[in-house]
């Protein structure tokens, strides 16, 4: 499978034609291929080998119709709904964490994806965000800061009226809702903070990878100097015991 195929936060593209070697597609498990002939979708299910271009098309010289892959496995969307002010005008956003699952790949192509090579979860979060913001600001301003921080009953709220709008979106789009898998909020002027210390924690991550690479090519180098210095006493099972390390 190429590297493309692998991209796990892509949710829709349209493969390259060298990717369709002589008119052959494998459809990897958890995707479904959509190709398009005359201007029309043609959904290729299931996974598994497709023939998308006959060996009398070839002969004629027509091109490979346009494929693109759906990404058919469960989706998390964690979309940013920014701008919201409680009752007492304290400023707020959701953190919302959705679990949903491309249940009508023809749709989503027609809703999302016709006219992109692309789509990625990115793209898809923040159109949900937006379109979230109204039912979740109408929400959010019936309760206090401290009320929706520290109580369950606005939070259970907020998520009845959330679930069955948000069942409404998706389905519109392709997609079925399988959970809001997370809800809460926090202000404004934390989630700064947050994302502050959340970026210097992926810096140390990020350094102490970094730090593990080279002492891991230094360990390498002293192993592969010492073989050398002792290459005249090593016997042959000696030194292919010492490469498996």
């Amino acid at each position: 499978m190429s590297e493309t195929m692998q991209t796990e936060r892509k949710l829709a593209w349209r493969l390259p034609d060298e990717e369709v070697a002589g008119g052959q597609l494998s459809v990897p498990a958890e995707y479904v291929a959509l190709a398009q002939r005359a201007a029309q979708m043609q959904v290729l299910p299931p996974p598994g080998p497709h023939r998308v271009r006959s060996g009398w098309e070839a002969l004629l010289g027509r091109d490979l119709p346009p494929i693109w892959l759906i990404n058919q496995g469960q989706i998390t969307l964690h979309p940013a709904v920014i701008g919201l002010l409680t009752n007492d005008q304290e400023a707020v956003e959701a953190d919302l964490l959705v679990q949903a699952h491309i249940g009508d790949p023809l749709r989503f192509w027609q809703a999302q994806v016709n006219g992109r090579n692309s789509l990625d979860l990115a793209q898809v979060e923040a159109l949900l965000g937006q379109h979230l913001k109204g039912l979740m600001q109408s929400e959010v301003q019936r309760f206090l800061w401290e009320d929706l921080q520290h109580l369950p009953e606005p939070l259970e709220e907020v998520k009845r009226a959330l679930v069955p709008a948000l069942r409404g979106l998706l389905e519109g789009w392709g997609m079925e809702l399988r959970a809001v898998a997370g809800l809460g909020f926090r202000r404004a002027r934390d989630a700064v903070e947050i994302e502050r210390q959340y970026q210097a924690l992926r810096r140390q991550l990020d350094d102490l990878r970094l730090q593990a690479q080279i002492e891991q090519r230094e360990n390498e180098q002293v192993l592969q100097q010492a073989m050398r210095d002792m290459e005249d006493e090593l016997t042959e099972a000696d030194a292919a015991e010492l490469h498996e390390l």
